[in-house]
């Protein structure tokens, strides 16, 4: 099977995501800064579920709130300055991914039936459902139509371990059914929206074989699968 490849990794944004998926689920209290505003000290580690981006500088079975380090869910500055310059390298590229004013720059979705219900709500690759992520990008007329080109490559029951290396079945979907048909290839594709499970969890956290633990382990061979060339790695 033919490989997968592209010039080079460019981001990825992973940083506690299997906190979020594995705890931070949303709860029953309203939502409040964990020091009540205070600035005061956090409060008691919290043994029910409570939304990630709300705990803050509290912890949630000892692990800590927020998307980013300190309880914030702004990147550091350094962080998000980085992510910009690499975004900045996204741009039109022709078939072999060199760039071209003419080229085009993909979006592709990769995952579980969630992703593409979310994506697309639809089987196919480019028709999807209005209320859909790629729905209401093709009505709003700030998208580009001449250089972006957006498609759903997630199907139902591929979870992470379908996605996890570049001989996996999928990849190859995707090029033959999804890229070849709109003459595009996968040097192309700078940018990736990931959402993958693992099937069947058993051991929640805070267990040291929680499959939290397991699914951002995953979630990095999936990033090494795709390897080069992706310019944006995002997880809805």
């Amino acid at each position: 099977m033919k490989r997968w490849r592209r010039p080079r990794l460019v981001a990825l944004r992973l940083a506690a995501l299997a906190v979020a998926g594995g705890a931070a689920m949303c709860g029953g209290e309203p939502a409040a800064p964990a020091d009540g505003g205070t600035g005061g000290p956090p409060p008691a580690d919290r043994t029910t579920p409570f939304p990630l981006t709300d705990l803050g500088r509290g912890t949630y079975r000892g692990f800590p709130g927020g998307l980013y380090p300190d309880g914030r869910n702004e990147p550091p500055a350094d962080h998000a300055a980085e992510g910009l310059r690499r975004a900045a390298r996204v741009r039109p590229l022709d078939a072999a991914g060199r760039p071209d004013p003419a080229g085009k720059i993909v979006l592709l979705s990769i995952g579980m039936s969630n992703t593409s219900q979310e994506f697309c709500a639809a089987a196919g690759y480019t028709t999807c459902t209005s209320w859909s992520f790629m729905g209401q990008a093709a009505a709003d007329p700030e998208v580009s139509r001449s250089t972006l080109v957006i498609l759903n490559g997630a199907r139902g029951g591929q979870v992470t371990d379908t996605w996890d290396s570049p001989e996996d079945a999928n990849y190859e979907r995707i090029r033959r059914e999804g890229l070849e048909p709109l003459g595009l290839s996968e040097a192309q594709v700078q940018v990736v929206w990931m959402k993958v499970a693992n099937a069947r969890p058993t051991a929640s956290l805070p267990d040291p074989e929680a499959d939290a633990y397991r699914l951002v382990e995953g979630m990095g061979r999936v990033a090494r699968a795709l390897h080069d060339g992706i310019q944006r790695f995002w997880r809805p």
